[in-house]
This record gives structure tokens, sequence and C-alpha cells, in this order.
């Protein structure tokens, strides 16, 4: 198995854990920043760094390779696409071939912009259409083809897959779907109108879309995972079945027990 190896620059505790991690196993490849993971032919790609960091570690990826699957290690603050690094658990190798994989697809965005131009973009955890100023956003939401909000005033909406469900989304007010559910959840960001409408749940074969009404007087940032785009006019999004990411677990790290339990913090 080739295992590379590549840290977050921006992460002191990440650039010193690369090294403890080379000196303790110097036939992993490094890797010296986002541009050179298509330089490699790796079977894993050990992330060190935050939630942030594996998200676009993931975006690279998939350009380059099909296979390629990413260990995280969390150098960040909550780490909930990574493990944790504790050498008293034995063998980082041994922990690797051991670890539980999970297969992420992710929603293709297809966006138009003021100007006519196209955007097209994959987000692992959500699409978000936020007010760009300080006048509310107005957007009509159409699911397979019906109208289901004629316009939706407030800050703005998304829409999360199973894994963003416990992201943005939760702090939206959004609920917590599963993992292994396929479901989408679409979340109003601060509603205006219509009055109590705050959320949805749709099954992940649904295509969604998204019209800014009034885009001159309203304008509209799109956020796709970090990508970003001004003034946008619509947004199609849908699960893309034909693309994956991979992410491996130590098995009292997976990623669906993490999401499960988020739904039972602070009962006890």
């Amino acid at each position: 198995m080739r295992i590379g190896c590549i840290a977050s620059h921006k992460n002191d505790k990440s650039t010193k854990l690369l090294q403890v991690i080379l000196e303790m196993y110097p036939d992993f490849v490094m890797m010296d920043g986002l541009s050179t993971i298509g330089e490699f032919d790796l079977d894993v790609i050990i992330a060190l760094g935050g939630d942030g960091f594996v998200l676009r570690v993931l975006h690279k990826i998939i350009t380059y390779s099909k296979t390629t699957k990413v260990y995280g290690i969390n150098c960040g603050n909550l780490g909930f696409l990574l493990n944790n690094f504790d050498q008293s658990k034995g063998d980082l190798i041994d922990r690797i071939y051991n670890a539980i994989p999970v297969k992420l697809s992710p929603l293709k965005v297809e966006m138009e912009d003021r100007s006519g131009k196209t955007h097209s973009v994959h987000a692992i955890n959500e699409i978000s259409l936020i007010r760009q100023t300080y006048q509310a956003v107005s957007v009509k939401v159409t699911v397979d083809g019906v109208v289901k909000l004629y316009n939706l005033v407030g800050d703005g909406v998304l829409l999360a897959t199973g894994a963003g469900s416990a992201a943005y989304n939760l702090s939206a007010g959004g609920v917590i779907v599963p993992l292994e559910s396929h479901l989408l959840t679409m979340t109003a960001i601060n509603p205006f109108r219509p009055r109590g409408w705050h959320r949805a749940i749709l099954l992940d074969k649904v295509v969604v879309e998204f019209e800014v009404l009034d885009d001159v007087k309203r304008p509209v940032l799109a956020c796709a995972d970090f990508h970003q785009f001004y003034f946008i006019r619509s947004v199609k999004a849908s699960i893309d079945k034909n693309v994956s990411y991979h992410l491996l677990f130590d098995e009292e790290s997976h990623l669906g027990d993490k999401i499960m339990d988020e739904q039972f913090l602070h009962c006890s």
C-alpha cells in the first residue's frame, strides 16, 4: 500500500505532526501542498489539519483519482471528518489497514450568474444561497419540477447531504439525518416568509432548483463547500452517483456514529 502524507500549512500543529510521522514512517510520500496531489499514485493520503482542509483534499483528489482514500488526522478543532492521532493505539499503518471506509457521494451543483456564465462544482457538505447585501434574498424553490416555495424570503437557504447535515445545516436550525439514510435536508437561513417554514427532508434522488427572484436588488452569493460564486441567478443540485469520495475512520471515530451522536449531545 502506497501512502502519502499532506499537512495544512496554515496550521502549526499539522506541520509539526507531519515531521513526527515522516520520521516514524520514512517510506511515506511527503506531499508539499494541495497542488502536488496529482503527482503521485497513492492508495491512501493521510491529511493533517481540520475539517476544512480535508474537504479541500477530497475535492482535489477526485480530479486525479477515483480510488485514493483519505485518512484524516485531526489538528484542528472539531475534527468531524478526521481521526485522532494517538501513538498508544498502535502502529499507524495497521490502523489505516483496519480503518472502516466511508463512501460519500456529493451534490452536483450547476449555477448561472447574472452575466449568463455557468458554473459546475461538487459539494460534499452543502450548497447554500446567502444574501450578498443587506437586502433579504427572494428565492423560488422547485423539487423534481414542482414548485414547493414560490417566494422564500430571508437570509438564504441551503441544501445539505447526510455528511453535511451536522455542519452548517445544523447551525442554521436544520435536522441531522443519518449518514446512510439516503436523505437530503433543505433549511431556510433566518426565514421571514413564508411564516413558519424552516426545513424539509428529501430523498437523495430528487433534483432541487433555486431561482433567485429580483437578483439585481437582492443579489445572492452561492457557496458550495468552500467554493464561492457571486451574483447567482439560478442553482440546480442533485446527488452525483457517478462521483465518490472515500474517507477512512478508526472504529471509535466513525463518521456515521459522530453524526448520530450529534443528535443527543447535552441531553444527559
